[in-house]
């Protein structure tokens, strides 16, 4: 079976089905919850080292959230900002703004679910902090608030956002600024919050629980409902979820070989069978009778590409960029905006940093981050129209709750690896591997520009100076495609791919128009940077860059000796053919411990959960082990693709263990084998993994 056919068949038996699993005994008490791919367990981890933090850096029971302005205001609105801190030790909430204080009084209030956005306007979801007073009459004068946090403990009163309104006014029908809580801070609060009541507090509401739910359950129920949003969730739209372009079995993104492998009706192909997405159809004509882009199937087809409105969709026949799809794995150590960058966003995502909206979008507060993200996405990918419309006679999809976002971004979050490599600590097996290694950390001669200079021990962060983080960079790579738009591996004929331009906006630019323009330097709407990816899971997630340029990682490599990189950068990274080969199975080498530490060995233990349940869950079994396999069989994959830790006999040869691992994995999937049987198979693979792990690293 080649890898398209195992990919394709893995699609058929996992994702079009994929669900989670809750078993429920007859008095309808909830007794377990088996997740098939997300892991309650990294995220509560992951939970409690972002709690830590907050006490380090402040010393106490704090939570601070930045007030963004309305993306419509203008005036007085657009020129404030400010910051509410809940101090739950002190029990007080106290608030500041900054800027131009509008001549009429305002006033700060909590919602719980209660923005314009959503289907729920009541206002038993909306509660009156307290108001402002002006404490200058400068030119940048500043007004402050402090109150008790009791109205919070009345009723139990989750809370996901707060606003600035006029007093005459509520959050229901105007806000000047506003913020929302996170998924992390959202727990936070509620934890605080919970020891100061004696009836329980309602930390997240959830579809599995039937009474407010606690920790540690709060992980597992989110996770649960997370994934099974992610997979199954259309929104009422056009029938897309999150998984048609992050599918499992392809290591959460999409290319041409997995596309082809696709029946014509996926959802993917969505402008290609409703009318009002095919791009010049009667039915996808505006009111002025111009056509409104949604996909581009040549392009997708082709490279995998899908339309981003990222600079508004003001213009869908020409004001668009295509990005390939970034996978979803491991993005908690990929999120983190540098302390002088940007801001918003105050998460990467996307491919420049611009992937998630920010302002105050149908009366959400967004400030760039992964939930923005999901929202966006949704807005982007899911319509029936190009409409966008939420509401009405006909919405083109209906509207998710908080509820919803939060267990999304659970689930994303509990996805992967948690931590950054320690390239200083990590010693491989491979003479030549290893000394890829050192090439990637310390460049050639050492002390020169390195791969680990922006890709900080593989990942995606720079890891020292003034500015850490993942950062933005002008690497060239537009300038590379315009210089091989002959080439056909690049582009095809009459649909060229548009330049992109990464973050920013430039109203002057044209998405069609490859050839520099006379009246500005920049012809597209950006300003040319992109965000700094993870190589951990680069090897198994070809083609790269944001429009999917270079096929595989040798070239990946060679692209930073290349003269474009040169022009843009200042800098190139002048490594010679084998030291290329040394590199890059250097990053298979990685990538396959983290296919194996990370996902399968993760995925084996759920099996393991799911098997001492009574009665066993086989369907869900059977689909945990389907996606342990896919794991594996990446880690095989990478490592033949460099030719590498597979000689010798089953005790030295990490391919042959990480076989040997599949067929145990196969062998757990027979549901005649009495369970005994079924976990000694479990075990052995297990056993196999660790083995193979120990061949590639000391």
């Amino acid at each position: 079976m080649t890898k398209s056919q195992w990919k394709g068949y893995l699609l058929a038996m996992v994702l079009c089905t994929l669900a989670i699993a809750s078993f429920q005994s007859n008095d309808d008490v909830r007794q377990a919850s088996v997740t098939i791919i997300g892991d309650p367990v990294k995220l509560q981890q992951r939970y409690q080292t972002w709690k830590n933090s907050v006490h380090n850096s402040r010393n106490n029971h704090q939570m601070i959230l930045n007030l963004v302005a309305p993306t419509s205001h203008t005036g007085n609105a657009a020129k404030l900002n400010g910051h509410v801190q809940f101090d739950f030790a002190a029990n007080t909430i106290s608030a500041q703004i900054t800027g131009q204080i509008p001549d009429h009084p305002l006033e700060l209030w909590v919602t719980n679910g209660a923005s314009l956005f959503l289907p729920v306007r009541d206002d038993k979801r909306i509660r009156k902090i307290g108001a402002f007073s002006v404490q200058s009459n400068t030119a940048n004068t500043i007004a402050k608030l402090q109150s008790s946090m009791d109205v919070l403990l009345q009723n139990n009163f989750t809370f996901d956002q707060v606003a600035v309104v006029p007093a005459d006014s509520t959050p229901l029908q105007d806000i000047v600024l506003a913020a929302s809580t996170d998924l992390f801070q959202k727990l936070y609060a509620s934890e605080h919050l919970d020891s100061k009541t004696t009836n329980g507090f309602q930390l997240i509401s959830t579809a599995n629980a039937s009474v407010p739910t606690g920790f540690p359950g709060v992980f597992n129920d989110l996770v649960s409902r997370g994934e099974d949003l992610f997979f199954n969730e259309t929104f009422a739209g056009n029938g897309r979820s999150c998984g048609a372009c992050h599918p499992a079995t392809n290591n959460f993104t999409i290319d041409p070989a997995f596309i082809a492998t696709l029946p014509p009706n996926d959802p993917l192909f969505v402008a290609e069978f409703i009318p009002a997405l095919i791009f010049g159809n009667p039915a996808n004509l505006d009111e002025n009778g111009r056509p409104q882009r949604f996909e581009n199937p040549v392009l997708m087809r082709a490279f995998g590409l899908i339309v981003e409105n990222v600079d508004g969709t003001g213009d869908l026949q020409n004001r668009f960029t295509m990005r390939s799809v970034p996978h979803n794995i491991g993005m908690t150590v990929s999120l983190t905006t540098p302390p002088n960058g940007l801001n918003p966003p105050a998460q990467r995502t996307g491919w420049s940093g611009d992937g998630a909206p920010s302002g105050i979008v149908g009366g959400i507060a967004a400030s760039g981050r992964l939930r923005d993200f999901i929202l966006g996405a949704i807005v982007q990918h899911y319509p029936l129209t190009p409409a966008r419309r939420f509401d009405g006679p006909a919405p083109d999809f209906r509207a998710p709750t908080v509820d919803e976002i939060d267990a999304l971004e659970a689930f994303m979050l509990s996805i992967g690896r948690q931590q950054e490599l320690d390239l200083n600590s990590l010693t491989c097996k491979d003479p030549g591997v290893d000394a890829g290694k050192i090439l990637f950390r310390d460049g050639n001669p050492p002390g020169s520009v390195t791969c680990n200079n922006c890709h900080g021990n593989a990942g995606a962060n720079v890891q020292a100076g003034n500015n850490p983080g993942n950062r933005n960079f002008n690497t060239g790579i537009e300038l590379f495609l315009r210089n091989r738009l002959n080439d056909p591996n690049i582009t095809v004929i009459g649909e060229p791919r548009p330049v992109d331009g990464g973050f920013g906006t430039n109203p002057s630019g044209d998405f069609t128009t490859l050839e520099e323009q006379p009246v500005f330097i920049n012809e597209n709407f950006g300003n040319q940077t992109f965000n700094t990816v993870s190589l951990v899971e680069a090897a198994d997630s070809a083609p790269f860059f944001h429009n999917n340029i270079i096929a595989n990682l040798e070239d990946a490599i060679t692209f930073y000796n290349s003269p474009e990189f040169a022009q843009a950068s200042g800098n190139s990274i002048p490594f010679n053919a084998e030291e290329v080969t040394r590199v890059a199975n250097f990053l298979r080498v990685i990538n396959a411990l983290d296919n194996i530490e990370n996902l399968a060995m993760p995925a084996a233990s759920r099996a393991g959960q799911a098997l001492a349940l009574d009665p066993n869950p086989d369907e869900v079994i059977h689909r945990i082990l389907l996606i342990a396999i896919a794991d594996t069989q990446d880690a095989i994959d990478v490592l033949n693709e460099g030719d590498i830790h597979n000689s010798g006999g089953l005790p030295d040869n990490a391919v042959k263990q990480l076989s040997k691992a599949v067929q145990s994995f196969q062998q757990v999937m027979n549901i005649a084998a009495s369970d005994t049987a079924r976990n000694i198979q479990l075990s052995n693979a297990t056993t196999h993994l660790n083995n193979a792990v120990s061949l590639k690293r000391l």
